[in-house]
């Protein structure tokens, strides 16, 4: 069985105080720490072997007239300082919690702090976040789902300080996740039914391999050679064109030589036949 310093003690005395406590628990060795809640409490020693005594020794005896419960807590000192840390570390400023695994609880006393509440509500199961709000209502959040159950059964109309409390499923926080959800879904959607990005365009960012290099290095001088040739190609067509016409102006010439000379002879005979 794993080592701890920290038991729990239930079926306390409502009115029990802590000099009670520790004169009862102090023959086992040094206490670190003993807190009282409604109907419990938790007792920390300095040596866990000491902790281990007072188990086996007063679980099940007699303490103020009751039968009490003395077992290992559940969380011990290491797990409360490493979700402190871990709380710390993962949530961003001002954050109040997941809103997954959400209890409320209502008709709190007037005086209990977040760090009261979450002892309180451990004893179901394992807490990640507490605080109370502005309206005195309790938040609590449990790691698991099956331990916002055991909570409700355990501590829905349990009196603690004088006070009936009311423990129910934070449903808010539940239609939260699920707007989330639904935004999260046509966000992927929206994505979704865009036109995929041009392959080239997608590629460009992408830094190139030797032979993609000298791939791309070899398709620029085919496409130079290729576009001299036509370049060859067009310049020959346009000479060829520019010769068809050279001719065509020539024949002209010697057709209007021809017409005009025959003219001349004409207009020679009838100078004679009038003479």
């Amino acid at each position: 069985m794993p080592s701890y310093k920290r038991i729990y003690v239930g079926k306390l005395p409502r009115d029990v105080t802590d000099r009670e406590i520790r004169r009862h628990f102090d023959e086992f060795g040094r206490i670190r720490e003993v807190r009282i809640l409604v109907g419990f409490a938790f007792v920390e020693y300095e040596d866990s072997r000491d902790a281990r005594d007072a188990v086996e020794k007063l679980d099940g005896s007699r303490f103020l007239g009751e039968r009490i419960v003395v077992e290992p807590s559940k969380v011990q000192r290491e797990d409360r300082n490493r979700d402190r840390d871990r709380d710390s570390r993962d949530a961003p400023r001002g954050a109040k919690g997941t809103g997954k695994n959400r209890l409320k609880v209502e008709n709190l006393p007037s005086r209990i702090s977040w760090q009261t509440l979450k002892d309180l509500m451990r004893k179901a199961g394992e807490v990640s976040f507490t605080d109370i709000d502005r309206d005195g209502f309790g938040i609590v959040e449990f790691r698991n789902s099956s331990d916002v159950d055991e909570a409700i059964k355990m501590f829905d109309d349990y009196e603690y300080e004088g006070k009936n409390l009311i423990v129910k499923e934070d449903t808010s926080a539940r239609s939260r996740d699920d707007d989330d959800d639904r935004r999260g879904s046509s966000s992927r959607r929206r994505r979704d039914s865009r036109s995929p990005e041009p392959r080239g365009r997608r590629d460009r960012g992408r830094s190139a391999s030797p032979d993609d290099r000298r791939r791309d290095r070899d398709d620029d001088r085919d496409d130079r050679r290729r576009g001299s040739s036509r370049g060859r190609d067009e310049g020959e067509d346009r000479s060829r064109r520019r010769g068809g016409d050279d001719e065509d102006r020539d024949r002209d010439e010697d057709r209007r030589e021809t017409v005009d000379n025959g003219a001349s002879g004409e207009d020679e005979k009838r100078d004679g036949n009038d003479e």
